[in-house]
C-alpha cells in the first residue's frame, strides 16, 4: 500500500498526502493498541477501497490523471472553491 502511495505522489500530490496520513494512522494505532488487530486491518481495507474509488472518480468525471490532480489541488485550496464554486472547478478547459 506504502508503494501505490508513492506513485500517487507523482500523479496527484492532494491524494498521496491524504492515503499517507490515513496510512500512518492506521500503523499508529496498530503500534499503540496491538490488540486490535482485526480493526486496524478493516481500517487498510477501507483504504484500500478509497483509493480504487479514488481512481474511478477521475474517470466519472471525465478527467485525465493530470486534470483529476489539479482539481483536487485546487478543491482543498477554500478560497478556490468559494471564488469559483465546485460546479466551475469540475469544468474541463475543453469544455
Amino acid at each position: 500500500m506504502n508503494d501505490e502511495i508513492k506513485v500517487r505522489a507523482k500523479k496527484n500530490l492532494v491524494q498521496s498526502r491524504l492515503f499517507s496520513q490515513m496510512l500512518e494512522e492506521s500503523i499508529r494505532k496498530y503500534r499503540t493498541v496491538p490488540s486490535k488487530t482485526a480493526q486496524i486491518l478493516q481500517e487498510l481495507i477501507d483504504l484500500a477501497k478509497q483509493m480504487r474509488e479514488a481512481d474511478k472518480r477521475g474517470e466519472n468525471l471525465g478527467f485525465t490523471t493530470e486534470e483529476l490532480a489539479f482539481y483536487d489541488a485546487l478543491e482543498v485550496n477554500d478560497s478556490a472553491v468559494k471564488v469559483l464554486g465546485d460546479e466551475t472547478l469540475k469544468t474541463s478547459p475543453a469544455n
